[in-house]
Parts: C-alpha cells; sequence; structure tokens
C-alpha cells in the first residue's frame, strides 16, 4: 500500500505526538496534539477482542486501509500504557536529538539515548557551562588590597 503526501503527514504528526507523550515518561515537556490522537482513534473504530486462552481483551481496529493502520499503532500504545512496558518508552534528553528509546535501567532513571554519545555530550556542555560562569566571575572579582 503506498501513502498519500497527505497520509504521510498524518503519520508524521502521529509521530510527533506520540514523542510528546513518551517525553513525559522522564520530565521532558514536548507539545501533545490531543485532538490528533482522539480523531486518529475515532477514525480506527476500534472494537475489543476477547482472547479466552490469554484471559484477556484487546482493542482491534476496525477500519480498513490507513486508518486501521493507525489504530494498530494506538491500539499498541493503549496495551504498553496498560501494562506497564509504556513508562520505559522515553525520549532522549539530548535537545539535538530526541530519539525514542527503551529504558533498560533497574529504576527507570536513564536520561539518554546513549550515555556514551548524548549523555557525553550533555555533560561536557554543562562542564564547559560552568567552567565559562566561573572563569567570568574570577576576572570580575576584585583584585585583593596589599
Amino acid at each position: 500500500m503506498r501513502l498519500t503526501a497527505g497520509e504521510a503527514a498524518q503519520l508524521r504528526a502521529l509521530r510527533e505526538a506520540l514523542r510528546g507523550l513518551a517525553a513525559r515518561n522522564n520530565g521532558l515537556d514536548l507539545p501533545i496534539d490531543f485532538e490528533l490522537l482522539k480523531r486518529a482513534a475515532e477514525r480506527a473504530k476500534f472494537g475489543l477482542e476477547f482472547e479466552p486462552r490469554a484471559r484477556r481483551s484487546r482493542l482491534v481496529p476496525a477500519a480498513p486501509g490507513f486508518a486501521g493502520g493507525v489504530g494498530r499503532i494506538l491500539g499498541e500504545v493503549h496495551e504498553a500504557m496498560h501494562d506497564g512496558t509504556w513508562d520505559r518508552l522515553k525520549i532522549c534528553a539530548a535537545e539535538t536529538c530526541l530519539w525514542a528509546y527503551y529504558d533498560r535501567s533497574k529504576n527507570l532513571h536513564s536520561r539518554w539515548c546513549s550515555p556514551a554519545v548524548c549523555g557525553n555530550r550533555d555533560k561536557v556542555r554543562r562542564y564547559r557551562e560552568r567552567a565559562t560562569k566561573a572563569a567570568a566571575k574570577r576576572r570580575r572579582a576584585p583584585l585583593p588590597t596589599p
């Protein structure tokens, strides 16, 4: 199935809305288009499917085509929010990155997609800011009088 330009734009907007939701998992405040998410869910025409062997239910999109495909994505997000795995989906705190990653740390406190890359850049940037402020402060300090 080929996407139209409009559908591709809708998927990009959906991605950004989901990025905003995931960013909340590590304290970042990115914009979330809740209306877009609501409209996409309405177009998917969700139904409830019961799984007798697993003794559970799940949301299944009844809409065909593009709307159904988007519905499958939203259904997985819904499932992850209810089974606890959503809390581990985070957005890299590096302003130049913002990639999504799965936090595998025990305490759910990782901040970057890669501590060796994004984490190191962030730590070096903060170090340089502190060093620059300290140097400026030393330059402004009055000289001691004899």
